[in-house]
């Protein structure tokens, strides 16, 4: 019986290498990743985000943050998965980034200039 080696394309092989170095807490192998693997698929950040919520590394969090995954992903599991670990670190860095999304999506308002005095 013959046996055929199949190769991943490269780019899942990258998606799959970032999972398990946010699993691992490896921010440097993280970065390195996102800056040489080019195109990311936003899933793999997203799921990138959750395992690095979950396993309460804050720095690697922030760090898929910046590089575009969703804070709101699956439904909000990346703030689920740190609440239901009591991962304070990551629960800071999750809600700074909401609490920032909100700012720029409502801007603080002035007076209503419609309105004469």
């Amino acid at each position: 019986m013959a046996y055929q080696l199949r190769l991943l394309p490269a780019s899942r092989f990258s998606e799959d290498s970032l999972v398990m170095a946010a699993r691992n807490g490896d921010g440097a192998e993280v970065k390195k990743l996102l800056e040489t693997a080019g195109q990311m698929s936003a899933s793999a950040k997203d799921d990138a985000l959750c395992v690095a919520a979950l396993r309460g590394h804050s720095d690697i969090v922030e760090t898929m943050l910046q590089a575009g995954a969703d804070v709101h992903a699956l439904d909000g599991e990346p703030l689920q998965l740190a609440t239901m670990r009591q991962r304070g670190e990551v629960l800071t860095v999750l809600r700074a980034w909401i609490d920032r999304e909100k700012t720029q999506r409502c801007p603080p308002t002035g007076q209503d200039s419609s309105r004469q005095p």
